[in-house]
């Protein structure tokens, strides 16, 4: 899938207009966080790291000027399994902290348990995200200094980008049908 379909794709998942799209997916790709070569028909397919970086800038932005910031932050927070509550799948278990990014990316293929999440939510200043499965929840966040300076740091409104993870599986079955 080229970057013209996905962006097709995901304003049509998020429900917003495509040019919104358009402006998350050129910031993140000038600083380097997409995948890119030539134009036209020569240029390079997407891939599932795209897809969950474009995710990630949208939800975790409040405009495309921080996009870039959103995807280097909160693409990296990792599984908090002391946070987490419920039954939750495998991934969240792993001594193997598993960053949002990778994650998304695997549900974006499609494989692994997280492909059960029924929906994201990703807090914009807490720089936290929250991944809904039917009898629990998966929490991914900073190191405990990065938590610490937060909470110190006083916070004040929480902005909170959430979707349905049926709206990011529209995103994946366009893209595996793709590959």
């Amino acid at each position: 899938m080229k970057l013209g379909e996905l962006i097709k794709v995901v304003a049509s998942a998020f429900k917003v207009e495509e040019k919104t799209v358009k402006l998350y997916a050129r910031t993140i790709r000038e600083a380097g966080l997409l995948t890119t070569g030539a134009r036209g028909v020569n240029a390079p397919d997407m891939q599932p790291r795209d897809l969950a970086r474009i995710a990630i800038a949208f939800l975790g932005a409040d405009g495309p000027s921080k996009a870039v910031e959103a995807v280097t932050q909160l693409g990296a927070v990792t599984v908090n399994k002391t946070m987490n509550t419920g039954t939750v799948p495998d991934f969240a278990e792993s001594d193997l902290a598993e960053s949002l990014e990778d994650t998304l990316a695997e549900f974006f293929c499609g494989r692994g348990s997280v492909v059960s999440m029924k929906q994201l939510e990703i807090s914009r200043e807490l720089k936290l995200a929250k991944m809904s499965f039917q009898a629990g929840e998966v929490c991914f966040d900073g190191t405990a200094e990065e938590v610490e300076a937060t909470i110190l740091g006083g916070v004040g409104m929480q902005t909170v980008g959430r979707i349905n993870a049926s709206a990011l599986m529209e995103i994946t079955v366009a893209y595996m049908k793709e590959v």
